[in-house]
C-alpha cells in the first residue's frame, strides 16, 4: 500500500522572495500558514479577489517534471507551492475533506501554474496541484500522512 505523506513545506514572506523551507506548518483558517505572504494579506491573487482556498499542493513528481521541462527554476522554490506531497493524486482530494496531520482541510479547485496552454501538456495540467481551504487549525509536518476524510451525514 502507497502512503500518502508531506514531502516538504515552504512558504515566502514577499511575492519577490525565495521560498522558506519548513519542517512545521502552523495552520490557520481564512488565514493561511503563519509566516506566509498570504497569511499576511500581502498575497496577489489572478483575479484581484481571494480565491477561497489559503494554502497550495503539488504533487513531488509533477514538480519534479516541470522543472525537467524548464517550467521553473528550482527544484521546490520556483513553484510557489505550500506543500509538496508524494503518494496520492491531489486531483481525488478536490471538493472533498481529508487531513493532514491534525489539520482538516478541503480541496477546492485545481492551483494552476502561470504559463501558457501550449508550454504544458494535457496531462501536466491535470496534476499541477490544488488548493485547500482549512478547515481547522492546528501544526502539519514534513512526513505527516494526507487522509482522505469521509463525511457521516446525522439523520
Amino acid at each position: 500500500m502507497i502512503t500518502s505523506v508531506v514531502r516538504s513545506l515552504w512558504i515566502a514572506s514577499d511575492s519577490n522572495s525565495s521560498m522558506i523551507s519548513l519542517t512545521t506548518a502552523h495552520l490557520v483558517p481564512g488565514r493561511g500558514i503563519e509566516g506566509d505572504r498570504y497569511y499576511y494579506g500581502r498575497g496577489t491573487f489572478p483575479t484581484g479577489e481571494r480565491s477561497g482556498y489559503e494554502v497550495t499542493l503539488i504533487e513531488e513528481d509533477m514538480l519534479h517534471d516541470l522543472v525537467q521541462d524548464g517550467l521553473r527554476t528550482g527544484i521546490m522554490k520556483g513553484t510557489r507551492r505550500n506543500i509538496i506531497v508524494s503518494g496520492c493524486s491531489l486531483a481525488t482530494l478536490v471538493e472533498r475533506p481529508f487531513r493532514i496531520g491534525e489539520v482538516m482541510l478541503r480541496g477546492l479547485m485545481p492551483h494552476y501554474l502561470h504559463c501558457s496552454p501550449h508550454e504544458i501538456r494535457e496531462e501536466q495540467r491535470l496534476r499541477r496541484g490544488i488548493g485547500a481551504q482549512i478547515l481547522t487549525e492546528g501544526f502539519i509536518h514534513v512526513g505527516d500522512e494526507i487522509c482522505n476524510v469521509s463525511l457521516v451525514r446525522v439523520g
